[in-house]
């Protein structure tokens, strides 16, 4: 007779656990200090500039864009801490064979930022992680009232890290 009821127990005590609550928890930080952040709306991509980092701290291969842009390079910072970028275009390094920016279909990429300081810090939704290993950092800083400055830094197998500073204004 036991052994008949003990599965009801079970679900019982698992429902009762899921159902309790905290009455004094604290707010989420990130959706905190997204609410009042300067970065929140829609910034569209003006300027990029890419270039390779060796371990002295020398600039290779410093390129600059300013065009092409188009409706499509956005970086878009919604309220809850949640954030999607843009691009239509490539952007390559001058370096000799190197092509011009490369059209591509839009390519969306979702993120999640939180506060770091008087920065904020990109994390992707997804995280997939190539078989090179590697790390890529991204930070968001307010230029001025109406520039976004997102400094992304990526490390692969070489000794150099690859810069891109992508330049947006508030639309």
């Amino acid at each position: 007779m036991i052994i008949k009821y003990l599965p009801i127990a079970i679900i019982a005590s698992a429902l009762a656990f899921c159902s309790c609550t905290k009455d004094n928890q604290e707010p989420n930080p990130s959706k905190t200090l997204a609410n009042a952040s300067p970065i929140v709306g829609r910034w569209q991509e003006t300027k990029v500039v890419t270039y390779l980092m060796d371990p002295s701290g020398n600039k290779l291969n410093d390129t600059t864009y300013l065009s092409p842009f188009t409706q499509a390079d956005y970086a878009l910072f919604n309220n809850d801490g949640s954030c999607a970028v843009s691009i239509d275009h490539y952007y390559f390094q001058s370096v000799p064979g190197a092509s011009t920016p490369q059209a591509i279909p839009q390519l969306v990429s979702s993120y999640v930022y939180t506060a770091t300081g008087s920065n904020f810090t990109m994390m992707p939704q997804i995280n997939v992680q190539g078989p090179g290993g590697g790390s890529v950092t991204h930070t968001v800083s307010v230029q001025d009232s109406n520039t976004l400055l997102i400094h992304t830094v990526a490390y692969g197998i070489g000794p150099n890290a690859m810069i891109t500073d992508s330049y947006y204004t508030n639309k």
